[in-house]
């Protein structure tokens, strides 16, 4: 009996590694970031897509993700029936749903999107210039540059 005992101490494991083990620790009053998500695969790209822009999303290329995720500080198992979606509620009584694309079109609608944008800055400045207003300087701002 006694030996049992000893065996039962001696396998236990030590307080490092259960601690290691534990989830980090999210204050009760702590911002949480509910729509972070972690367990995508490698080379896909994932975003939140609310409910209407959907059918936009899904003739993008985008495809519901199928897989096990973690979003928020919450682990999701995918014990969820066939075809089931993960989906969240975004506020003001809009979803969203997981969706992903593979990261090398993804990276391509983004390249397409700044050759876009530099185009339209480029017309904007020689609209400028040939309406007469091209003394001092023309600066362009973008709200995320602004920012820095």
């Amino acid at each position: 009996m006694k030996d049992e005992r000893v065996n039962k101490i001696e396998n236990r494991p030590s307080r490092a590694d259960t601690r290691a083990e534990r989830a980090e620790r999210v204050p009760i009053n702590g911002i949480k970031n509910i729509l972070n998500v972690t367990g995508i695969r490698p080379d896909f790209h994932p975003c939140w897509v609310n409910e209407d822009k959907v059918p936009q999303y899904v003739d993008a290329g985008y495809t519901f993700v199928d897989n096990d995720v973690s979003f928020g500080s919450y682990h999701v198992n995918q014990a969820n029936p066939l075809g089931a979606r993960y989906v969240r509620n975004v506020g003001l009584g809009t979803l969203a749903y997981l969706m992903e694309i593979k990261k090398e079109y993804y990276e391509a609608d983004r390249a397409a999107e700044e050759a876009e944008r530099l185009s339209s800055e480029a017309s904007m400045v020689a609209e400028a210039r040939s309406a007469g207003l091209d003394h001092g300087d023309l600066n362009l701002f973008r709200s995320r540059e602004r920012s820095k």
